[in-house]
């Protein structure tokens, strides 16, 4: 075999390529679900501070004379954000933690509303500071209304589906944007005074700062999966 045919036959060098996985894409802006996070925890040690040192009008952070949050309301308020810090941190521990949250939240508010809605007096949420909600400045038995507990439950299920990155987020979105009108509506109803809470009553009484909450936590959630 000549020169020739050994140099055609040699074997050219190829370039090294990489067998490691391609790089994850960016991480999202993780402080706008922690900013509502915080905002969220902010409302809820307020009511808790008006209960604990008996200051009405930290109890709806307005007038004293208007309708108060349940201080267990106002844990599960806080509970909400806890859970929404610990899932936008993209870590497995810290979401794995805040699946925890979610479930213990999601049985707590499902208790409530259960309670609320069949009448079955088991009043877990007459277990804290139960005296002085005997005299609100609304003139009210201070229970969590069922339209508040249901509104927890929802965000609990719809935080569950975005941390496990399930395929139905389509259900959690709506879950959550049923959350934002109705407590928006609230809002709406305090400002323009529009006779919602005369009109709907017991069934749907949802206290100022609840309502604030709940707006936070649902625009807090709906930031992590736009």
């Amino acid at each position: 075999m000549d020169s020739h045919s050994r140099h055609a036959t040699a074997p050219l060098p190829l370039p090294a390529i990489s067998v490691h996985p391609t790089k994850a894409a960016p991480r999202r802006l993780l402080f706008v679900p922690r900013v509502f996070a915080g905002a969220t925890l902010g409302v809820a040690v307020i009511v808790l501070c008006g209960w604990l040192f008996d200051v009405p009008s930290l109890r709806t952070i307005g007038p004293a004379d208007q309708a108060a949050t349940n201080p267990t309301a106002a844990i599960l308020v806080a509970l909400g954000a806890i859970a929404l810090w610990l899932a936008a941190a993209d870590k497995d521990d810290t979401q794995r933690a805040a699946r925890l949250v979610c479930l213990g939240l999601f049985g707590i508010s499902m208790v409530c509303f259960v309670d609320a809605v069949g009448g079955y007096a088991i009043g877990i949420d007459q277990l804290l500071f139960a005296s002085a909600m005997q005299s609100t400045g609304d003139g009210r038995t201070n229970h969590i209304a069922p339209v508040t507990a249901a509104a927890l439950v929802f965000f609990a299920i719809a935080l569950l589906v975005i941390v496990r990155k399930s395929t139905r987020l389509a259900w959690a979105q709506a879950a959550l944007l049923a959350n934002l009108v109705l407590s928006g509506t609230v809002l709406l109803a305090f400002v323009y005074h529009a006779g919602w809470f005369d009109a709907v009553g017991s069934a749907t009484r949802m206290a100022r700062p609840t309502a604030f909450g709940l707006i936070f936590l649902t625009l807090g959630a709906l930031s992590m999966r736009p």
